[in-house]
């Protein structure tokens, strides 16, 4: 059940509400200016299938990445960061033979986890910042109602 244009509090967290669409923001524990879209994390691990060894390493290496990400000026500085030319998105790339990809938008002092997958080919990555600007229009169009 969702109502257009509205935002509902629960268990002190904001869900906003589009398009009998449910988005929320969450704020990731831990770290300060770092936030993701509903199903990220869900999303991110049904990535890993049954691999959970693998899913543990990444999350590992992806928390080091986002603590990176939350307290670096420059964060393009570091070889796993990357702005992705043409568009308001950025990247954490793993630079691994899984090559898990992370599309995240800065949004004023937020940075805010869109999308994951993992790159095999050129396509794969238009496809997810496609995916990812849609999401972003989501948030955008939702903060505005």
């Amino acid at each position: 059940m969702a109502y257009n244009g509205m935002e509902i509090f629960i268990e002190n967290k904001t869900y906003k509400l589009y398009n009998e669409v449910q988005m929320k923001i969450e704020k990731i524990d831990g770290l300060n200016n770092i936030y993701s879209v509903d199903g990220f994390w869900i999303k991110l691990k049904k990535l890993f299938h049954k691999n959970t060894d693998g899913y543990k390493l990444n999350l590992i290496k992806l928390r080091a990445q986002l603590i990176i990400l939350d307290s670096a000026d420059d964060i393009y500085k570091y070889p796993s960061f990357e702005h992705l030319v043409g568009t308001r998105l950025s990247a954490i790339r793993s630079i691994e033979k899984q090559n898990l990809r992370v599309i995240f938008v800065t949004d004023k002092e937020k940075k805010i986890l869109l999308i994951s997958f993992f790159e095999k080919n050129r396509s794969d990555y238009q496809r997810a910042i496609s995916l990812a600007e849609k999401k972003l229009m989501e948030c955008e169009n939702d903060d505005t109602k």
